[in-house]
């Protein structure tokens, strides 16, 4: 096995992951540049071997392949680690910073339940989103991607303080959360953060969150503002998605698309865009 692991590792990413069997697929999570594909063709892998072969690559297998077998076992649905990530997250929240050595073990357990499906998730995301870090990170991750409608009152008033308490990371992951349970009741705090806030990446997450809201006058505001944003994505998303009647916005637009400075991301969609009308 290591020796076929050795193998693997200076080898380029096999064309045909489907041709492989799941324990080559294993041994290929040792290249951190296959281990992002390879996870996806091992999730589509539910006959029992396939599954017996994760559970114990998930339980006991390397740091690499326990990471790869978790994220496929939670895209598969499956619940039987979910005592194991609470149990692991739990034990974490109560040591210090310098005792939460197992780095590769939290990530493992955090995009198991990332991938779970929010019939499952979201309650766990739920009872531990006021619990103590990482218990914290790992609600936040799942609402960012499944939050409904009946979480916006909760992380509306989470988003308020970690706003005041300049909690960023806590703070984008709120934004995230808002914009897929739909942002357009967040709408004052949205703009409350991108005014307020210096950091960037919290301004790009309202951006993209506004942006959902295209054709609302209040959210206009702020995408025209975004057109001339720090960061590239957030002139990108802008570019798609500011109301295009709007002479200052259709000046701007015009600007991006023939300057040469700008960046390949922003000219594209800056040229889509005028293509378009």
């Amino acid at each position: 096995m290591a020796w076929a692991a050795h193998r693997f590792r200076g080898q380029e990413m096999p064309a045909d992951l489907t041709a492989l069997q799941t324990e080559s697929l294993l041994l290929l999570c040792a290249s951190p540049d296959a281990a992002a594909e390879v996870w996806k063709e091992l999730s589509r892998r539910t006959d029992p071997e396939a599954r017996r072969l994760l559970e114990t690559a998930a339980g006991v297998g390397t740091p690499q392949e326990r990471n790869a077998a978790l994220r496929a076992l939670g895209r598969q649905g499956f619940t039987g680690f979910v005592g194991a990530a609470e149990e692991f997250l739990r034990r974490e929240s109560t040591l210090a910073l310098t005792d939460r050595r197992d780095l590769q073990g939290r990530i493992g357990f955090l995009r198991y339940l990332e991938e779970l499906p929010p019939a499952i998730s979201l309650p766990l995301a739920r009872a531990w989103f006021l619990e103590a870090w990482p218990l914290s990170l790992a609600a936040e991750l799942i609402l960012a991607k499944h939050a409904a409608l009946d979480d916006r009152p909760m992380l509306i008033e989470a988003g308020n303080a970690a706003l005041e308490s300049f909690d960023m990371y806590r703070l984008c992951s709120i934004v995230d959360a808002l914009a897929a349970a739909g942002p357009e009741d967040a709408l004052p705090l949205l703009s409350e953060i991108y005014e307020q806030t210096s950091y960037s990446y919290a301004r790009l997450r309202v951006v993209s969150a506004m942006a959902r809201c295209r054709g609302i006058p209040y959210a206009h505001r702020y995408l025209e503002e975004a057109l001339w944003d720090c960061e590239s994505d957030a002139r990108a998303v802008a570019c798609r998605a500011v109301d295009q009647t709007s002479a200052v916005s259709q000046a701007r637009i015009e600007e991006m698309a023939c300057d040469r400075y700008e960046t390949d991301a922003v000219t594209t969609a800056a040229r889509d865009v005028l293509l378009a009308k």
